[in-house]
């Protein structure tokens, strides 16, 4: 069994990923109605952070019931990316949609 499918590390990058992607979430929302100059501007604003939190989020919860499933480690882990490449896009698109609410 490898690192990426061994069941306590998925459930690691799970709660740890979900942790921060709920402050990011709460953030956007926050700041949903505050004037642009005074928006959420800390670390929640840096795509590549969103990205990497999203992704680990959606391959740790991936993974984590892929495995609950019995599935092999091979299935697994392509289960596993692509429910982190659709949690990625879902994200990128509801927080893009929060931050240029507040923008206007």
């Amino acid at each position: 069994m490898s690192l990426l499918t061994h069941p306590q590390f998925l459930w690691i990058v799970s709660v740890i990923a979900s942790v921060f992607q709920v402050s990011l979430i709460v953030g956007a929302f926050i700041n949903q109605g505050a004037p642009a100059e005074t928006s959420f501007k800390g670390w929640g604003r840096k795509a590549s952070l969103r990205v990497i939190i999203s992704f680990c989020t959606g391959f740790g919860w991936g993974g984590v019931m892929a495995l609950r499933k019995g599935l092999p480690p091979t299935a697994t882990l392509a289960i596993a990316f692509t429910s982190a490449v659709t949690f990625t896009l879902l994200m990128f698109v509801m927080l893009r949609f929060l931050f240029e609410k507040t923008k206007n």
